[in-house]
C-alpha cells in the first residue's frame, strides 16, 4: 500500500498474511523503498500497529501484554547494491532464518 502527502517521497510497501490470531497478525512485508521507520509507518497509519512499537504502537496493547520491544523481525533479506559499489559481490545474496513466530 502507499499514500503520498504533497512534499513528501515516495514510499511503498506491500505485505501478505500469514497468520491471523485473536488480536494480531504474522505478516510477510516486502519494501520498494528503504525509507526509515517504514513498516512501522505504514502499517500504524493503516491501523495495524506493530506490537511493542514503542513510536507508532498502542501503548495499551503493549501494556497488556508486558511487551517493550517491538515484534519486528527481518527474516529474510536479499541484497542489492549499485555497480561500483565496495559490496557488489554481495548483490543479490539472500540470506534465510526460521520464521517461526507466534500470534496473539
Amino acid at each position: 500500500f502507499s499514500t503520498q502527502k504533497p512534499g513528501a517521497k515516495t514510499v511503498k510497501t506491500a505485505y501478505k498474511t500469514l497468520k491471523v490470531g485473536e488480536e494480531t497478525s504474522l505478516v510477510e512485508v516486502t519494501l520498494f523503498t528503504g525509507r526509515t521507520h517504514q513498516i512501522r509507518a505504514h502499517f500504524a497509519f493503516k491501523g495495524h500497529p506493530i506490537v511493542g512499537d514503542g513510536k507508532y504502537g498502542d501503548g495499551a496493547f503493549n501494556n497488556r501484554y508486558a511487551i517493550k520491544k517491538q515484534v519486528l523481525t527481518a527474516y529474510k533479506i536479499t541484497l542489492n547494491f549499485d555497480e561500483g559499489s565496495t559490496l557488489k559481490y554481495l548483490d543479490g545474496k539472500t540470506f534465510t532464518i526460521n520464521r517461526n513466530h507466534k500470534v496473539f
